[in-house]
This record gives structure tokens, sequence and C-alpha cells, in this order.
């Protein structure tokens, strides 16, 4: 006999029952931004001009990637830690595989220090993901606490021990090849895998995509 589990659930009736139209958001991200290991936030919904979103873009604590873009979330793969004395599947944190692409260059290829520095340097950050929707993906009880103060204003800080982003690994290492043919234009691409235990979620900080699309 099949035992359901203990816990209370959070599960309420469907999001989309009252609502007569047939709704839809647009999907896909173009770019993604570094948060450097450690760092603080006396409110990560300071977007304002001279704001503290500008202030760590400006002092590296927190980097964007380049204006032409394209990251990919591919399907997640979760690992099995085996089954329980019911038979039931004890989950792993989830993987999510991405891809992603940039025809952005330099004539000086400053480009290629760039993604050198981002290959070597990749663990010293967590990342997030602007999508299409002006939503910036979080790490899940960020994004909790970014609604939050979104919902009932009030300044959202973090402690060094509260990363905004996802664990990050690159798998195959940024380069530089032909989109069509030899001696016509390139892209950057390289592919990768965020970790998280929870379904991606995303914030939508009010005047982020105009901060982050101005300094990209």
């Amino acid at each position: 006999m099949f035992l359901c589990g203990t816990c209370t659930p959070t599960l309420t009736e469907r999001y989309d029952k009252t609502n007569c139209n047939d709704n839809k958001r647009k999907a896909g991200a173009s770019h993604f931004v570094l948060f450097k290991c450690g760092i603080t936030w006396t409110d990560i919904l300071d977007t304002a001009a001279s704001g503290e979103w500008e202030t760590k873009m400006g002092d590296g604590s927190v980097i964007v990637s380049p204006l032409d873009g394209n990251f990919v979330i591919n399907s997640a793969t979760t690992d099995s830690l085996g089954t329980d004395g019911r038979g039931r599947n004890i989950r792993d944190v989830s993987e999510f595989p991405f891809d992603y692409t940039s025809s952005s260059a330099l004539p000086d290829r400053s480009d290629e220090e760039w993604f050198r520095s981002l290959n070597k340097d990749i663990e010293l950050y967590t990342i997030g993901i602007l999508d299409a929707a002006d939503g910036l993906a979080l790490s899940d009880d960020i994004v909790t606490l970014v609604k939050a103060g979104i919902a009932a204003p009030s300044s959202v800080a973090l402690t060094a021990a509260q990363p905004a982003g996802f664990e990050v690994s690159i798998t195959s290492m940024p380069q530089f090849n032909p989109v069509n043919a030899p001696g016509k234009s390139g892209q950057w691409a390289f592919s990768g895998y965020i970790r998280s235990g929870e379904v991606l979620r995303y914030a939508e900080i009010p005047g982020l995509t105009e901060r982050i699309i101005s300094a990209a």
C-alpha cells in the first residue's frame, strides 16, 4: 500500500482558475549575472543610479555578461540517492545544463581576456540568469526574500552566508568559433551547469533590466 508523506503541503488550488485569458510569458535569456562569493547586500532591490547594484558592478562584485548573448537552460538531471524503506525515490540536488553563445567581440581582442578570466575564476562566483520577461533567476530562498520585499516595500539585506545566485561550473571552456563558415563572423560558446534543489524561480526586481543592460 502506498503511504502519503506526513509534511504539510503548500500546493494550492490551480493558479489560473479565475484567469479567462490565454496568457503567455516570454522565455529565453540573453544575460547572466555573476555574484562574487562572500559579498553582502544592504538592499538587493536598490537599482537606482549610483545605487547598490551600480556600485557592485563598478567594483567587480557583480559581473554582467556581454550585451549580445544567448543563454539556454536545458532539461535538469536529478540523481537518485536510493530509496527509503517504503520504496520511494530520494532525490539529490538537480543540475541544470546550459549553453551560452555570444557574437560580441572587440578589435583589440580584449574579449579573449574576459573569457579567459571567466574560465579560470568561475568557481569564485554564483550565477543568476536574466530572462526575456525581465525576471532574474536567483537561489530559491533569495527569490522568496526578494518577492516579499517587493510585495511589502522594504529593503532586502543579504549576509555573506546568503549567496544570491546558484552554484555554477563550466564543463566546456569558452571557444571562439565560426558560425557559418571559416572567414565569416564567429561567436563565443561554452557550456556548464547550475545546481539547485528547487524549481528555478525568477524575481522581477524593478529597474534591474535597465541597470544591467546599460552596464553590459
